[in-house]
């Protein structure tokens, strides 16, 4: 899980969504990333996290104001 957060910190820093790993083929109704990480300007990420004895966890990162000439 904490490599899921940094990589939904990275993603929203530089602008870019990630690509689903191992997914090759899927529906064309589907806005699914595949292959190479996509150009975006991501400010909301969804991590979710799944454990044993069916403990699930969410966690939504939000991207603050930008500062006047800020990124």
């Amino acid at each position: 899980p904490v490599l899921d957060v940094a990589t939904a910190v990275l993603a929203m820093e530089h602008g870019l969504i990630p690509p689903t790993p191992h997914v090759l083929d899927v529906c064309h109704d589907l806005d699914l990333v595949t292959g190479r990480a996509r150009p975006a300007e991501p400010r909301t990420a969804l991590v979710l996290a799944r454990g044993l004895m069916g403990s699930n966890s969410a966690l939504v990162l939000r991207r603050g104001a930008v500062p006047p000439g800020g990124r």
